[in-house]
């Protein structure tokens, strides 16, 4: 399970980032980590601004309440995310190991 910090509006949480991967996915969980793939080389802050976009289009959110707090340049990073709930985390991760089990057993 992946450790969720509220602080006020904003939930803060660590992901666990693999790089040029076939295609950008949210995997599930890897370390307590949120896991994610992204299909973008480590170069000029790329795969952080793909993830960015990513963890955007997930929650349903502009970019700009998504931050990057540590890590920039390693494969785990804490995140900020200003207007989601830890509910919203917990269950996109639920969801993501859910798809992976239905592809793996489908």
């Amino acid at each position: 399970m992946i450790n969720v910090r509220k602080i006020g509006d904003t939930v803060s949480f660590n992901v666990y980032v693999g790089l040029r991967a076939s295609h950008t996915e949210i995997k599930g969980e890897r370390q307590s980590c949120l896991y994610v793939r992204l299909q973008a080389p480590p170069v000029e802050g790329a795969a952080n601004d793909e993830l960015r976009a990513l963890l955007a289009r997930t929650f349903r959110i502009s970019a700009s309440r998504i931050t990057i707090v540590s890590g920039h340049r390693m494969r785990t990073k804490r995140i900020e995310v200003r207007g989601v709930t830890a509910q919203q985390v917990e269950a996109i991760v639920a969801g993501s190991q859910n798809s992976a089990s239905l592809e793996t057993n489908g």
